[in-house]
């Protein structure tokens, strides 16, 4: 069996559920940070857990490839995910709003498939034990050893998820709402974006539009963040390798057919 982890972007707790799979779970073999779908062979075992944030786009064609995969999709309020920092960067801001609208567009037309389901990152780092029993629901095959509460007391981790957690520390609800601490950030971004207040409803994070009302009189701060680096060329060439591989395992089917 094969979990992949999945999110409507980078810094929306990727790390933290894969982590909670990898300590709280028996017989998981799971990559050391991230991995992407294509190299998981590199695992052994009943059960495989990989993680690569951007793969939400192909993830249509891999469950069809793949009857034992369970896709997990990892939802943030886009607010916190666009003021979020990573270590890595020198605490600078790591990803953007054109990253999470595009993955979140893909998602809704992904809901309802069966072995894909998401979770909300506000409801892991408030309610972990009650994430941990839904994933076992979806997934029977996944036999508890801890809670994912206590998952912080035996994880072992290496130094690019210690980097992207900010290190291992007891699960809580401090960094949800966070970007009300970054308004000039969370403004210079929705200035270049669509209006996030219906999606944000939608989701559950607001009950309507008052939140706006918070950025009257804010002056933008542009801050270019990690992700904007990523090139159309980057894309393209991503885009062309994940094709060849998906290419790759339909003939490969059809083969062993």
């Amino acid at each position: 069996m094969h979990v992949h982890i999945v999110g409507c972007s980078p810094r929306s707790g990727t790390s933290l559920i894969h982590q909670m799979i990898k300590t709280c779970f028996n017989n998981v073999d799971a990559c050391a940070h991230e991995m992407s779908f294509f190299k998981s062979e590199t695992l052994c075992g009943d059960i495989v857990c990989t993680k690569s944030p951007r793969e939400i786009p192909y993830v249509s064609w891999l469950l069809r490839l793949n009857p034992n995969l369970y896709v997990i999709y990892m939802v943030r309020d886009p607010r916190d995910v666009v003021v979020s920092q990573h270590k890595k960067s020198g605490n600078n801001y790591y990803s953007n709003l054109d990253i999470w609208e595009s993955s979140e567009a893909i998602r809704s037309k992904l809901n309802g498939r069966e072995r894909f389901f998401s979770i909300k990152y506000e409801d892991l780092v408030s309610n972990p034990n009650s994430v941990q029993r839904l994933l076992v629901d979806k997934m029977p095959f996944l036999k508890a050893k801890c809670k994912f509460s206590e998952f912080h007391q035996y994880a072992e981790t290496d130094q690019g998820t210690l980097l992207a957690m900010n290190g291992i520390r007891p699960v809580t609800s401090d960094s949800v709402g966070r970007w009300r601490n970054h308004l000039p950030r969370l403004k210079a971004q929705l200035e270049t974006s669509d209006n996030i207040s219906e999606a944000l409803i939608s989701l559950g994070y607001e009950a309507d539009t008052k939140w706006e009302d918070c950025l009257d009189g804010v002056s933008s701060a542009y801050s270019e963040s990690e992700i904007d680096g990523y090139t159309p060329y980057n894309s393209v060439k991503f885009k062309y390798r994940v094709f060849r591989k998906v290419l790759e395992s339909m003939i490969s089917k059809i083969l062993l057919r």
